[in-house]
């Protein structure tokens, strides 16, 4: 008979309630901030049905006998039998991961050199187990999307901008994946260092004397040039001087040319990359595809004219010859006797303009010169002959002879 209070008339004795026994299963929250876990008890003791009440974290409240979408922390539960047969109270504590999976260090933007490697690093922090790594890129201007077979926590990129492939500006990025989840890592700048043009003809001949200058362009934070020459023995770094100034500038000038600068140009250009700060270093790019060439005619050479002559008073000189002119751009070449009373100043003898000039009679000393202008395609110029000298001595003056 029950007494109330919990207490039983057992053969005329009197019996408080039992405890009850409770055994308690229960799963974890699997993944940060989820609400996965479970609670199962079974219930000895006393006679069913029996009551349940459950507190949790917050205002969580239930009477129901297990649990199911529990979010991390404490759950405490109170048991009675029917008719107060027995009593319990259990404790369980529902745990879960200390953190979600996060990104522990960021790839990092990689500046390198045309045509080199460079790589793509991730680090994360609280995975669950059974990470997993997916890279993709995204050209400028487009979309990312994901690269086969990088799968790893670092990746690796061969020839870059080589093809038209991994080109300057273009981002990359991971997505890391778990059991609880994924997450997404900032997206790192590929800059690729590189030359981007030359000024200057490609083949280009000049006349000697002449000059000309060559301008790189670049993408990227250079800190040298180094321009070098090629005389048909390889290739030779040149320094400034007679002929050359900015030899280790963004432009090689060339002036006074003469056929020594005859040959090929080109220029080592060194970049600073920035792959894994602060450890910078540096890249050099030699403009093999965009070299110059460079041919310095040979002079103009002056004509040699037939020797100085001398006469007496009145005396008619021989013609004055000279060789076909060479050298420059010619032939053709055109030709102008020039003549001069002081060997200072001079005019053109009109019409006078082959190989061969014959002076007329002369009174004085007189200078004679053969001006050749190359006709060709640069026409480099007009050159003259060594002066001729014609002298003209006076006739001796005789006294008359007296006879006494």
């Amino acid at each position: 008979m029950l007494l109330g209070a919990g207490c039983w008339l057992l053969g005329g004795l009197f019996a408080y309630g039992q405890t009850c026994s409770i055994i308690s299963n229960h799963t974890n929250v699997a993944c940060f901030g989820e609400s996965t876990g479970t609670i199962n008890i079974t219930v000895t003791g006393g006679s069913e049905p029996y009551a349940f009440v459950w507190t949790g974290p917050g205002s969580f409240a239930s009477t129901s006998q297990n649990l199911s979408g529990l979010s991390a922390g404490t759950y405490n539960v109170n048991v009675t039998g029917n008719g107060g047969s027995c009593t319990g109270t259990a404790t369980i504590v529902i745990d879960q991961p200390a953190q979600p999976l996060t990104i522990l260090n960021q790839p990092l933007d990689q500046t390198d050199c045309y045509g080199n490697t460079v790589e793509f690093n991730v680090t994360t922090a609280n995975s669950s187990g059974n990470a997993t790594y997916r890279w993709q890129s995204r050209p400028p201007g487009g979309s990312f999307s994901d690269i086969a077979g990088e799968t790893s926590s670092a990746l690796t990129v061969h020839d870059i901008g080589v093809n038209g492939l991994n080109i300057d500006g273009t981002e990359y990025r991971v997505i890391v994946s778990d059991d609880c989840g994924s997450v997404t890592s900032d997206p790192a700048l590929l800059n690729i260092n590189s030359v981007t043009g030359m000024t200057g003809r490609v083949n280009l001949t000049i006349c000697d004397g002449g000059g000309t200058s060559y301008e790189v362009s670049t993408d990227g934070q250079v800190t040298g040039y180094q321009w070098s020459f090629n005389d048909g023995t390889g290739w030779h770094p040149i320094s400034d001087g007679a002929a050359y100034s900015g030899t280790t500038t963004q432009q090689l000038t060339i002036s006074n040319a003469t056929s020594a600068e005859t040959g090929g140009y080109r220029v080592s250009v060194t970049f600073v990359t920035l792959n894994q700060p602060p450890d910078y270093s540096t890249c050099v790019i030699t403009t093999f595809t965009r070299n110059r060439n460079l041919t310095v005619l040979p002079p103009v050479l002056p004509p040699v004219v037939t020797a100085d002559q001398t006469f007496c008073n009145a005396g008619t000189p021989y013609p004055l010859t000279a060789a076909s002119a060479s050298g420059g751009s010619g032939p053709p070449y055109s030709y102008q006797w020039q003549i001069s009373t002081d060997n200072e100043t001079w005019s053109d003898l009109t019409g006078e303009r082959s190989l061969t000039y014959s002076p007329p009679l002369l009174l004085a000393n007189t200078w004679y010169r053969l001006a050749v202008t190359d006709e060709g395609t640069l026409r480099c110029g007009t050159v003259y002959s060594y002066p001729v000298t014609i002298t003209v001595n006076p006739l001796p003056v005789t006294s008359p002879i007296y006879h006494y």
